[in-house]
């Protein structure tokens, strides 16, 4: 399995968010324009996370009464 040897990223996230802003600097103007978005990104991240947890969270209430039946 990945996750039995470190998972997808062995040396942590650092080294992988190092190169994304060494590329993100590297092409300036797109690059600020990437930067100025990542709190944008998150908010969106983050809300779509609760969704989804709340559209889970109805469809296991729903479904648990059958299968304890």
């Amino acid at each position: 399995m990945v996750t039995d040897h470190g998972g997808v990223f062995p040396h942590g996230l650092m080294p992988v968010v190092l190169v994304v802003q060494g590329v993100i600097f590297a092409y300036a103007a797109v690059g600020r324009k990437t930067l100025l978005l990542i709190p944008l990104i998150a908010v969106i991240l983050v809300g779509g996370w609760f969704a989804i947890r709340r559209r889970v969270s109805r469809a296991a209430d729903e479904e648990l009464p059958r299968f304890t039946k």
